[in-house]
């Protein structure tokens, strides 16, 4: 029987690591143990972002028999997985579409000789041919990595999380493991019900989700494209930005790289999204890995798992669906355990909705506590770096006061378009920069449109 000794003399001879964490080495040893005695276990794993969940599934592949088979949510996460493993001289194959006839025969004969790990989507794994052969091995440890995926998308466009019940059925391992970096009680509880068929089933070890080295902002902002521009040129780099839809992620890469390159920097600017080609994703996340200063547009399909260390900055131009998803994207910085920062910019059109991450945009008290709260951690006494604790203020963005200026300087005398090209001219904002500020500030009723007898001219309210 393996001791938590030998859990460290293997993470330091085959992962260079040369002290594991406390939480990784226990789970490590409870993997290895109940496949070792051949005692069924399910367990569901809740550890930050940064706090090495895949060694947790990868270095107890190498201790016990039969096969590891980790299931992802993405081909970005296969991708990096499989790029961790070779680092680590441990072969493994990789299970999903698009893979000819001879690469399945190629994949099977690894099998048959004794590879220890699969890789795989649960799509590829709903093809009964895959299934059937898969019988045929022992799949001692059967992993799903991002499990509150599960709970977000099985039950809407990711029917194929669903399955896994059934494929656990059908494959008998002795240990399922979830891991995720974050859930809630009710996302706990749905997990839970979903892979287990009970809400409390599966042990449940939850390591500490505070990420003291992170430090929260939630920046108002007048014109979210201006904003992006001062924070890409201010804050550290390598810097993440997530964007809500394809479409804006282009947009604002595109937008940031002229902005960039007009101001005589080389620095480069990509986006990254799911209608990218698998060779066009591939490269983007290889440029990104390996990049010391680079700035990434993403939608959700770039972020849960990857394992970049580095990243100094994320920032969100659009509202997170959830605390969870906040969590978990705003964790994809400073994993190398460096200061890093999360900044999430509003404005008062996502004011409107209702919701936890509305709650989290207009707390009066500290954003860390408010997010350990919201997943059911205990409140943190001192707070390691937020906006609200450090007294920063956030409330009104440079450009802002400059237009704000501007307009009370030529009190009722200009009109809305005179405002835009000046702004435009003389500031060298975008017309659309210029017609999102102009809009915020009316909205707020910090400037006004006079009426007709004025000329529709602007007046300055406060």
């Amino acid at each position: 029987m393996y001791s938590f000794e030998d859990i460290d003399i293997i993470a330091e001879k085959r992962f260079s690591i040369q002290s594991l964490r406390p939480m990784q080495r226990e789970v490590i040893f409870r993997v290895v143990y109940a496949c070792q005695s051949e005692k069924e276990k399910r367990q569901v794993v809740i550890l930050p972002t940064g706090a090495g969940k895949s060694l947790c599934f990868m270095l107890p592949a190498l201790m016990i028999d039969g096969i590891t088979l980790i299931i992802y949510p993405l081909l970005s996460l296969m991708t990096d997985q499989k790029r961790r493993l070779d680092e680590a001289n441990i072969d493994c194959v990789v299970f999903s579409g698009g893979k000819s006839e001879r690469e399945w025969e190629e994949m099977w004969a690894k099998i048959e000789n004794g590879c220890k790990i699969i890789i795989a989507n649960p799509e590829i794994l709903c093809r009964s041919d895959i299934v059937d052969n898969l019988k045929q091995y022992k799949i001692s440890h059967f992993v799903i990595d991002e499990a509150h995926c599960v709970v977000e998308w099985g039950e809407s466009f990711r029917p194929s999380y669903l399955a896994l019940p059934s494929l656990i059925e059908k494959l008998k391992p002795v240990c399922v493991s979830a891991f995720t970096a974050t859930a809630s009680d009710r996302v706990l509880f749905e997990m839970r019900r979903l892979l287990f068929s009970s809400e409390n089933a599966g042990e449940v070890i939850r390591g500490e989700g505070d990420r003291k080295n992170i430090r929260y902002y939630a920046v108002k902002t007048y014109s979210k494209l201006r904003a992006l521009k001062e924070l890409c040129i201010s804050e550290k780099r390598p810097l993440l930005v997530f964007s809500g839809t394809r479409l804006e992620a282009e947009y604002e890469a595109k937008t940031m790289y002229d902005f960039l390159q007009d101001r005589g920097e080389r620095d480069s600017v990509y986006f990254y999204h799911a209608g990218l080609t698998k060779k066009e994703r591939a490269r983007i996340e290889e440029w990104f890995y390996q990049s010391s200063s680079g700035i990434l547009f993403a939608t959700c399909a770039y972020g849960m798992g990857v394992d970049k260390k580095n990243i100094r900055t994320v920032i969100h131009s659009v509202l997170p669906p959830s605390i969870e998803a906040y969590m978990q994207e705003s964790g994809r910085a400073g994993r190398d355990g460096e200061d890093a920062r999360a900044i999430l910019l509003y404005n008062d059109d996502d004011l409107k909705e209702t919701g936890k991450i509305q709650e989290y945009i207009q707390t009066k008290t500290c954003r860390r506590n408010f997010l350990l709260s919201a997943m059911g951690e205990e409140k943190k006494v001192v707070c390691s770096g937020c906006d609200i604790c450090d007294g920063v203020d956030c409330s009104m963005q440079k450009d802002a006061k400059e237009a704000l200026q501007f307009i009370k300087a030529n009190d009722k005398y200009l009109k809305e378009s005179s405002i835009i090209h000046y702004l435009c001219y003389k500031k060298r904002w975008t017309a659309d920069e210029a017609k999102d500020v102009l809009k915020q500030l009316l909205y707020e009723g910090r400037i006004k449109k006079c009426g007709f007898l004025w000329g529709n001219r602007i007046a300055y309210c406060f």
